[in-house]
């Protein structure tokens, strides 16, 4: 009986930490998430209680990412992704226009 609790301690562990990888994988938030949380910034609310009332609305997003969101917005001064953020095309300019080409 032990080693059922044992087995069981040990998938529940194991959805715990899929579930938090699956949270952490998506790393870019919508807009909508992003006006959300600058709103309820300027209302003084801090990055745990903003994770907190997002998740109540739905919407998952942890407090470290939700304050390194918010720092980069105090640094650029707009929502917008970075340029060059995002994986990089594998399609060279070359293929593109070969591809382009036959388009038309």
């Amino acid at each position: 009986i032990a080693s059922i609790g044992w087995v069981w301690c040990g998938m529940l562990r194991s959805a715990l930490l899929i579930e938090f990888i699956a949270n952490c994988m998506s790393m870019v938030y919508s807009h909508y998430k992003k006006l959300r949380i600058l709103y309820l910034s300027s209302q003084g609310y801090k990055p745990p209680t903003i994770a907190r009332m997002l998740e109540e609305e739905g919407m998952k997003a942890s407090r470290r990412g939700i304050g390194k969101f918010l720092k980069v917005f105090k640094e650029t001064g707009t929502i917008a992704r970075r340029q060059g953020s995002g994986r990089p095309s594998k399609i060279t300019g070359e293929v593109k226009n070969i591809v382009e080409e036959q388009m038309r």
